[in-house]
């Protein structure tokens, strides 16, 4: 009887002990997991952001013979929803006054 019970304890503390060790492992993959995951997701959404300031640079730089750097500063301040405002906005405009009140209309 003694045997059994202490039988019970040493098993019943490898058992605690290996799921724990389990629980902690499998817990730091899926960790990685959501890190990895959440990484791309950002480095994504960064990616088609530098697209859309890139593309309003090029755009302008076609349609101007100077943009201000002051200009290009608000732009790259612009949050996604303004930006992608001025993205469907920039091919109309003809003159830094036109981006100057595009650019106040946005804010």
């Amino acid at each position: 009887a003694l045997g059994l019970k202490q039988g019970l304890k040493q098993g019943l503390e490898q058992g605690v002990k290996q799921g724990l060790e389990q629980g902690v492992k499998q817990g730091i993959e899926q960790g990685i997991e959501q890190g990895i995951e959440q990484g791309l997701i950002e480095g994504r959404n960064q990616g088609v952001r530098q697209g859309q300031l890139d593309l309003v640079q090029a755009i302008l730089a076609t349609r101007l013979p100077e943009v201000p750097p002051e200009f290009l500063q608000i732009i790259s301040a612009l949050d996604d929803r303004r930006l992608i405002a001025l993205v469907l906005k920039v091919a109309s405009i003809t003159s830094q006054e036109e981006l100057r009140q595009a650019l106040e209309l946005l804010n």
